[in-house]
């Protein structure tokens, strides 16, 4: 593959293995990019495979297995990714990055996640929507998030937080999305200027699926742009690289954020962040940060020159770190189960009771306390980690299956709405400590009868909503009342965000995570299954895993170095 440059491109795995990669500087910017899971196996190009040049695009897995592309420089738009082989000449307008545009673009490399029920959420800039893929509407406009930039070159980083499944699941799965860091609007004109402004210190958390979604505010320890965010194989995120002033481009940042910050999603604001051990390697731009089979973290990069250069503020990095989380605390090493691959299955199916052994020198060791947890592969680059996602499987039984060996009876995910078919990392998680992850591959058996259902008291949409379609006579109206406006700041209508759109952590957290389903049966009053209602009260409280080695975790945070050539 050397007919085209191809940095700042995207990447996916198909059901099968098959890496595909879209877009990338010049000439491949329209190419789609195929390499086989076989060591005999090279590069296949199709260099008018896309519609659109994408560069600084953002790709995203679909239910069905097939992949989205949306924005890029002067890329406006978003297509899907035709069969290999074949050309895409159909682009939708995006109204979203025409409203988000601004002059120093800060709505490249938008964040995009697959919903649990089968739409795309977008986030670009400081704004949000929910975009049915399968019609082209726009069947959601979340509130503004106030402060500033989160896309590049503002760069904050998103994740989508860990989706915790049931043997019998609500209607209505919830989806958390998490969104930390950035820079103020015009932070990168005037990084241009050598003006080098605080990053934004803010992280802010929306409930996608809520009835009344609303950002809810809380405060790192330290401000954050260009960094990092991971989710570990224990539920836990970790948000590690950056700066702490400035903003994503050649030069264009300063002050490096040594420190990576825990973040545990499931225990009270206000106590979910705590600073680790630091790392001596200043991780600027482009740096990069992956979970790794092992419970580590793979830290690299940082360039933020245009070259190699070596006799600067911050020289080219070719060393490699691995970062330890607290889990990987020596004093913890008896806490951790070892899935035994020969009685684990490679693969599983759709909504399927599946068995996964592993060996555990524990005497307490129950349902409620060993877990079964799967992490898809990412693709990270310029501080988005595309296609991260983990479900937390629901566990029907833990029984023992003889010595220090026991069976978790878990339940696959029910359809590709949670988890598109392809290749993840099962880990068996004993409270709060993971094992080594092991591959297993969800089949490309889509249940469609299960990804269309639709949610319990939704209105089916008309098309007043639908994204146009380039050339199209579909309405260009994002959400009714916001008017059409051209690409750039000008002219462009505000988006104002009520009091009630957006809370800091200094409010009650008592709603956090309420099921919105469960909310309505209570008032019809109707009992919910009893795991609903677990899902609902665990949700509520301090998660007792996150809690279970919070003295471990002081002792044992470290990075060991990797170096390069």
């Amino acid at each position: 593959m050397d007919t085209h440059i191809v940095f700042y491109l995207d990447l996916c795995l198909t059901v099968n293995g098959t890496l595909v990669s879209t877009g990338g500087y010049g000439g491949g910017a329209n190419t789609a990019r195929y390499l086989a899971a076989c060591p005999s196996c090279v590069w296949i190009e199709y260099p008018q495979a896309l519609a659109a040049k994408r560069w600084y695009s953002t790709q995203a897995s679909l239910p069905d297995g097939k992949f989205f592309v949306i924005g890029g420089r002067d890329a406006l738009n978003y297509e899907y990714i035709p069969e290999e082989g074949q050309n895409n000449k159909k682009l939708f307008d995006s109204l979203l990055l025409k409203q988000t545009d601004d002059p120093d673009e800060n709505n490249l490399y938008p964040f995009v996640w697959l919903n649990t029920d089968g739409n795309l959420f977008i986030f670009a800039n400081n704004r949000s929507i929910l975009l049915n893929p399968k019609s082209n509407q726009v069947i959601k406009e979340f509130p503004q998030l106030p402060g500033g930039t989160r896309n590049y070159p503002g760069s904050g980083s998103s994740a989508l937080l860990p989706i915790q499944l049931y043997m019998n699941n609500a209607k209505v799965i919830p989806a958390d999305v998490l969104v930390c860091g950035g820079s103020k609007q015009d932070a990168y004109n005037r990084a241009g200027k050598k003006d080098f402004e605080p990053a934004l210190k803010d992280c802010a958390r929306i409930s996608i699926n809520s009835g009344k979604p609303r950002w809810k505010i809380e405060m790192m320890p330290t401000p954050r742009v260009m960094s990092d965010t991971v989710i570990l194989p224990n539920g836990d995120v970790i948000l590690v690289n950056g700066a702490k002033r400035g903003c994503s481009g050649w030069g264009y940042g300063k002050d490096p954020a040594f420190a990576p910050i825990l973040y545990k999603p499931r225990v009270k604001r206000g106590t979910r962040f705590k600073e680790l051990a630091a790392s001596a390697i200043p991780r600027m731009y482009h740096s990069i940060a992956i979970a790794l089979p092992d419970g580590k973290v793979l830290v690299g990069g940082s360039n933020t020159n245009d070259g190699y250069r070596y006799n600067v503020e911050f020289p080219t990095e070719l060393r490699v770190e691995k970062f330890s989380p607290p889990y990987l605390d020596p004093a913890l090493a008896n806490m951790r189960p070892k899935i035994v691959n020969n009685a684990t299955p490679k693969q599983i199916k759709y909504g399927k009771v599946f068995k996964v052994k592993v060996e555990l020198n524990q005497k307490d060791v129950t349902k409620e306390n060993l877990k079964a947890h799967m992490l898809a592969p990412s693709f990270t680059t310029h501080s988005i980690s595309m296609n991260m996602r983990m479900l937390l499987l629901g566990v029907a039984s833990v029984n023992p299956s003889g010595g220090n060996s026991f069976e978790i009876q878990a339940a696959a995910p029910p359809n590709g709405n949670l988890a598109p078919p392809g290749y993840y990392l099962l880990f068996a998680v004993y409270k709060g400590v993971p094992s080594i992850g092991e591959w297993i591959q969800i089949d490309g058996e889509v249940n469609e009868d299960a990804s269309e259902k639709p949610v319990k008291g939704t209105k089916k949409r008309g098309r007043g909503t639908k994204d146009e379609e380039v050339n199209g006579d579909a309405s260009e109206k994002l959400v009714k009342g916001t008017k059409k406006s051209k690409r750039g700041t000008k002219g462009k209508k505000k988006c104002v965000t009520s009091p009630h759109e957006v809370e800091d952590d200094a409010e009650v957290d008592a709603k956090e995570t309420e099921n919105p389903k469960t909310n309505e049966e209570k008032k019809k009053g109707v009992t919910p299954p009893r795991e609903v209602q677990q899902q609902v009260e665990d949700d509520a409280e301090t998660n007792e895993d996150g809690e279970g080695n919070e003295d471990a975790s002081k002792k044992h945070v470290k990075f060991t170095k990797k170096h390069g050539r």
